[in-house]
């Protein structure tokens, strides 16, 4: 999380939109609360769908998963665990298309 973060702060003026959703349901909210007052620094949205349609419409079949997904709605990388140099430099290319 901290490396989406600090990428999603850098870029965010370049075009890039982060969103953080969360697909495990209501039970799940409270970790989110507690999540974001331990780590006020994190300043992305995050979104909860609780309802199947991330799930289907993305093929989500186990969190964490990471999608970038390109100005045309085309998933063009995805991937569970995301090392901050690879995302930065994988949203970089999405943004100089």
């Amino acid at each position: 999380m901290p490396g989406l973060n600090t990428v999603y702060s850098e870029l965010q003026n370049q075009g890039f939109r982060f969103l953080a959703v969360n697909i495990l349901g209501e039970a799940d909210e409270s970790n989110i609360e507690t999540m974001l007052e331990e780590h006020p620094e994190y300043n992305f949205p995050i979104l909860l769908d609780h309802s199947p349609w991330i799930r289907d419409t993305y093929g989500v079949i186990a969190a964490p998963v990471n999608l970038l997904i390109d100005k045309t709605g085309v998933i063009r990388y995805r991937e569970g665990v995301i090392e901050e140099d690879a995302l930065r430099s994988w949203v970089e290319e999405l943004i100089s298309e």
